[in-house]
C-alpha cells in the first residue's frame, strides 16, 4: 500500500492531538483529586477516559486531509457511539461511592478491540468512501497499527529515558531545575502525550522501519506454523489413547486449547499475507509440510469444540462468571474462524482456499465487533448474566449462600451485583447465620471517600472478629491505621478480612493473625507485642487443599502445631532446616 502523504497542517494537527490529551488526562487526574463537579465523580471520570483515550488516538492514526467532510462526521459519530457505551459502563460501575475513577479493566479491554478492528475500516473507508475496501489494503491497515502501536511503548521509554539522562547530567553540576521540571506531574503528562504524537506520527510518514520488521516477523510465524500443526495433530492422535478424562480434570484446558486455536489462526494469516501471494505455496514449504499444515488446519475445529465443551462443563458446574462468558464468547468466534479456514481447504482447488479465508477474516471481523459492542451494553452484560447464573443456582439449591463470593458482588459485578448482594439479607440462609448477615450488611455500606483516611473506629467496624478469638486492641488497631503494620488491604472499604488471635510461640499470650480472605485463599499476617510495641512476625498464604479456608478462618477453625523438627544453632547463629 502506498504511503499516505502527511502534509505540515497534518504534522501540527497530530501533534496537537497528542499535546491536548496530555493536558486532557491531567485534568481528568485534578478533577479526581480535587473532587470537580460532575468530572470529578466516578461515572464522569469513566466517560471522560474513554473520550480522552480513544478520540485523538483514532483522529490521529486515520486523518489524512483536514478538511475531508468524511473525516469528521466519522470521528462525530465515534464520539456519539462512545459516549453511549462510556455511559452505560459509568452507570454499571461496580462501587459508584468507592472513588475509583478509572473505567474498569475488562471494559477498557474489550473497547481497546473493538476500536482497534473498527479503526481498519475507518482508514480504509477515507480512502475509497466505502466501507467495502480491498482485503490486501484491510490486512495492511492492520499489521501497520499493530506494530506502530507495538513500538510506542519502547519510543516513549527511550525519550523519557533522554530526558532522565539530561536531568542527570545537570544534576552532576549541582543544577536540578531539569531533574526537577521532569518530575512534574503536568510536565510529565504534556510531556508523555507529545511522544506518543511523536511516535504516530513517525509511524504514519517513516513506513520503512514497519516494512522491514514486519517481513521479520512474518518469516518466524512463518516457521512456527509447521511446528505448531504437528503438535496439533500429534495431541489429536493421542487423544484415543488417553481419553478425554484428563482434559476435564483440569482447570486450564479450555484455555490451553483456544490458544493452539488462535496461535494456528494468527501464523495462517501470516502465512497468508495480504491476499496477494496464493496459499501455502510451493515457495513457501515443501509439498508434504504443506500437507500437515493443510491437515491441522482441517483438523482445527476440533479443538475449539473441545474447548467449548471444557467451558460448558465449569459453567454446568459452577455457573457463569464474567471470565467464562467472555471465554466462550472468544471462543465461539475461533472456533468460526476454525470452520470457515477448515471449509475453505476442503472445498475444490478450483474454487481455491484464498477467497473463503478472505471472506471469513472479514465476516467475522464484522461479528466480532458486534459481540463486542453487545458486552459493552446491557445486551451481552457479562456482570448481569454471570449474577442471574448465580442466583438462579442458590435457588435451585445447588451452592448455599457461604458459597457465593460475596466480595465478587459487591466489587465486581456492577450494580447487578449489589442488588443481588442487597437481596441475599431476605434469604433464609443469611437469617439463620447473624455473623454472614453482619458482614453482607457491612460490604452493603457506602464506602467512604477514596482520600478518607481510615480511623479506629471504622477498622473496628470493618475487621471480623474469628469466633473464640480476643478483642482487637485499640493500640494494634492503631498500627494499622497509621501502616506501622502490613494491612494487606484491610484498610480498604470493602475489604474481607478477619483476625484471629493465636499463640503462637507458647509464651501464653496472644498474637493478632490479620487474615485477607479470596474466593478460595487467603493472605495472613501475624503480629506481636515485642518491647511494648506491636510489630510484623512474619506473612502466612493460605492456599485450599481440599478444604475452605476462608470459610475455616471465618469460623476460626485452626489449631497451633508446633514444628517437628527443630532448628540447628551453631555459634549462635540459628539455621531452619530446609525440609525435602
Amino acid at each position: 500500500m502506498q504511503t499516505p502523504v502527511v502534509d505540515r497542517e497534518q504534522r501540527g494537527f497530530i501533534l496537537l492531538l497528542a499535546l491536548l490529551q496530555g493536558a486532557a488526562l491531567y485534568a481528568m487526574q485534578l478533577a479526581r483529586e480535587q473532587q470537580w463537579p460532575g468530572l470529578g465523580t466516578p461515572a464522569g471520570q469513566v466517560l471522560a477516559y474513554t473520550l480522552a483515550l480513544a478520540v485523538p488516538t483514532v483522529m490521529a492514526l486515520t486523518v489524512e486531509r483536514l478538511r475531508d467532510g468524511l473525516f469528521w462526521r466519522q470521528i462525530a459519530a465515534l464520539s456519539l457511539g462512545l459516549v453511549l457505551l462510556a455511559a452505560w459502563a459509568a452507570f454499571d460501575l461496580p462501587e459508584p461511592s468507592a472513588g475509583r475513577s478509572e473505567p474498569p479493566d475488562a471494559y477498557t479491554a474489550r473497547l481497546a478491540v473493538l476500536l482497534f478492528v473498527l479503526l481498519l475500516y475507518l482508514q480504509a473507508r477515507l480512502r475509497h468512501r466505502r466501507w467495502c475496501a480491498p482485503y490486501a489494503e484491510l490486512v495492511d491497515h492492520g499489521w501497520h497499527n499493530g506494530l506502530s502501536l507495538l513500538l510506542l511503548l519502547p519510543f516513549v521509554g527511550f525519550c523519557w529515558l533522554v530526558l532522565w539522562l539530561w536531568g542527570a547530567l545537570f544534576d552532576l553540576l549541582k543544577i536540578d531545575l531539569f531533574s526537577t521540571l521532569f518530575r512534574q506531574t503536568p510536565f510529565i503528562y504534556l510531556a508523555t502525550g507529545t511522544m506518543v504524537g511523536l511516535g504516530l506520527l513517525l509511524a504514519r510518514t517513516q513506513r520503512r522501519p514497519i516494512e522491514v520488521l514486519q517481513p521479520i516477523l512474518f518469516a518466524v510465524l512463518r516457521a512456527l506454523l509447521p511446528l505448531l500443526a504437528f503438535i496439533s495433530l500429534l495431541f489429536l492422535t493421542m487423544l484415543p489413547f488417553t481419553g478425554l478424562e484428563p482434559l476435564w480434570q483440569t482447570r486450564r484446558a479450555a484455555v490451553l486449547l483456544l490458544t493452539i486455536v488462535a496461535l494456528m489462526v494468527l501464523c495462517t494469516n501470516a502465512v497468508y499475507g495480504d491476499g496477494r501471494p496464493p496459499l501455502l505455496t510451493t515457495s513457501v514449504y515443501p509439498r508434504w509440510v504443506r500437507r500437515v499444515v493443510e491437515l491441522s488446519l482441517v483438523a482445527l475445529p476440533a479443538y475449539a469444540l473441545l474447548a467449548l465443551y471444557a467451558l460448558w462443563l465449569r459453567v454446568d458446574q459452577h455457573g457463569w462468571t464474567p471470565d467464562r462468558l467472555h471465554g466462550a464468547l472468544a471462543a465461539l468466534l475461533l472456533a468460526a474462524h476454525a470452520l470457515g479456514y477448515a471449509a475453505g481447504l476442503l472445498r475444490p482447488r478450483a474454487a481455491g482456499a484464498l477467497p473463503a479465508l478472505a471472506s471469513v477474516n472479514v465476516s467475522l471481523s464484522w461479528l466480532a465487533m458486534a459481540v463486542l459492542v453487545g458486552t459493552l451494553t446491557p445486551l451481552l452484560d457479562a456482570n448481569r448474566i454471570s449474577v442471574a447464573s448465580q442466583m438462579a443456582r442458590l435457588e435451585s439449591r445447588q451452592i448455599k449462600v457461604a458459597d457465593l463470593d460475596l466480595a465478587f458482588l459487591r466489587d465486581r459485578a456492577g450494580g447487578a451485583g449489589r442488588r443481588a448482594l442487597a437481596s441475599l439479607l431476605r434469604h433464609p440462609g443469611v437469617i439463620a447465620d447473624p455473623a454472614l448477615a453482619q458482614r453482607i450488611e457491612r460490604l452493603l455500606q457506602p464506602a467512604p471517600a477514596a482520600d478518607a483516611p481510615p480511623t479506629r473506629d471504622t477498622l473496628r467496624a470493618q475487621l471480623a472478629i474469628a469466633p473464640g478469638a480476643s478483642p482487637v486492641d485499640d493500640d494494634w488497631l492503631d498500627a494499622l491505621v497509621s501502616q506501622r503494620l502490613a494491612t494487606l488491604n484491610c484498610t480498604e472499604p470493602g475489604s474481607d478480612c478477619v483476625v484471629l488471635t493465636p499463640d503462637m510461640d507458647g509464651d501464653g499470650r496472644s498474637e493478632r493473625l490479620l487474615c485477607a480472605l479470596a474466593s478460595d485463599s487467603a493472605q495472613c499476617q501475624l503480629s506481636a507485642r515485642v518491647a511494648g510495641q506491636w510489630q510484623d512476625i512474619g506473612a502466612v498464604p493460605l492456599h485450599a487443599i481440599g478444604g475452605d479456608v476462608p470459610q475455616a478462618l471465618r469460623q476460626g477453625r485452626y489449631r497451633v502445631v508446633a514444628p517437628q523438627w527443630s532448628d540447628l544453632e551453631i555459634d549462635g547463629e540459628r539455621h531452619r532446616l530446609q525440609l525435602r
